[in-house]
């Protein structure tokens, strides 16, 4: 029984590692700037910010205009220092050209 529990623990501490995370502040700051460079208007929010840990150089946001503006989910791609959008949407994350490992790690189930 303790080697069936061992091995159980150590599946699921796989599994979290493979897991995306918060962004620090300043990955914070750089993917907000990177991710309103894409947007059209003002008053554009971006929330929820997750980096992936199978590849740091994605990552996924919340954006919305407004309070009652136009929302969606971007993806976001670090190339050469600044973050840009890799996809934008309320649906069809899985046809992004993105990794299909790291859709799955920033919660888009592809």
């Amino acid at each position: 029984r303790l080697l069936i529990v061992v091995l159980v623990l150590g599946l699921l501490g796989v599994a979290a590692a493979e897991a995306s995370r918060r962004p620090t502040s300043r990955e914070a700051t750089e993917i907000r700037a990177g991710a309103k460079l894409d947007l059209h208007g003002r008053g554009w929010q971006v929330s929820g910010i997750r980096v992936s840990t199978v590849n740091g150089h994605y990552a996924s946001a919340s954006v919305q205009q407004g309070r009652n503006g136009p929302g969606g989910e971007m993806i976001l791609q670090l190339r050469h220092g600044i973050w840009h959008e890799a996809f934008l949407g309320t649906d069809g994350f899985c046809s992004a050209h993105v990794p299909k490992r790291v859709l799955d790690d920033l919660g888009f189930a592809c």
